[in-house]
Parts: C-alpha cells; structure tokens; sequence
C-alpha cells in the first residue's frame, strides 16, 4: 500500500515540516563534542512510550541508564543530548504505541542526532546530517 496515497494534505505537510527541520538542525552549529542527541517526533494523537537504552557492545550491561520518554500529537521532544559518540556503543531505541511495542532499532553507528519520527502506522529513524 502506498503510504502517501493514505496522508491528508495537513499530515503530509506536518511530516514534511519535521523532515525539513530535521534536515537543517545540526548545519552551522559548533564543533562536535563527545556526544550527540535523540529527538523524537510525535503526529499521534495518542501518548507513545519510547526507551532508550546505551549498552556496550561488548557487554550485555547498560553503561548508562535507560531512559523512558513519553511524547504525543505534535510535540517535539528531546530525549538525550549525552549519548557518546565512541565505538562499541550500541544504542537501542524502542517504541510502543498504545502499550503494544511496534518498532525497534539498534544504533550502531553514533555519530550525528537520532530524530525518531512517529505517524499512525509507521515509524521513521534518520540521522540528521552533518553540519
């Protein structure tokens, strides 16, 4: 099924606003530091449950504390700005739509922010380019 054919305009546009603002966050900002960040996007109307948990690649035990994040209809939300940008750091970033969990990515590769963003049925992970 096509998904654009499923969007109303105002989805689409909202949608297409968060891909623009996403695009152009990081250029022209400072050096990059030990660390980069995760930003979710919401377009539900319903409150989503995100986790986000750092774990060394080669140990199962979290190096740093997983944090729960919960975002609903057009909010932006930044969930963390220290997520260190070393290898062998796996970030795991799952979401739940009405308790029911639906998507999940393992970041293996932190370099430049995460953006997660949520529509209806789909979600979408993109990293913001480099600036």
């Amino acid at each position: 099924m096509d998904v654009l054919s499923t969007l109303s305009r105002r989805d689409a546009l909202r949608i297409g606003g968060i891909i623009i603002t996403t695009a152009t966050a990081g250029c022209g900002s400072s050096p990059k530091s030990d660390s980069t960040g995760l930003v979710l996007h919401s377009a539900l109307d319903v409150e989503t449950r995100v986790m986000v948990t750092v774990t060394n690649a080669d140990r199962d035990e979290p190096i740093l504390n997983s944090e729960i994040a919960t975002v609903s209809g057009g909010d932006q939300v930044v969930v963390s700005d220290d997520i260190p940008r070393q290898n062998g750091h796996v970030v795991t970033v799952s979401v739940d739509i009405d308790n029911q969990p639906s998507n999940q990515l393992e970041w293996e590769q932190v370099s430049e922010p995460l953006h997660v963003i949520i529509h209806r049925d789909d979600i979408v992970f993109t990293v913001e380019p480099p600036g």
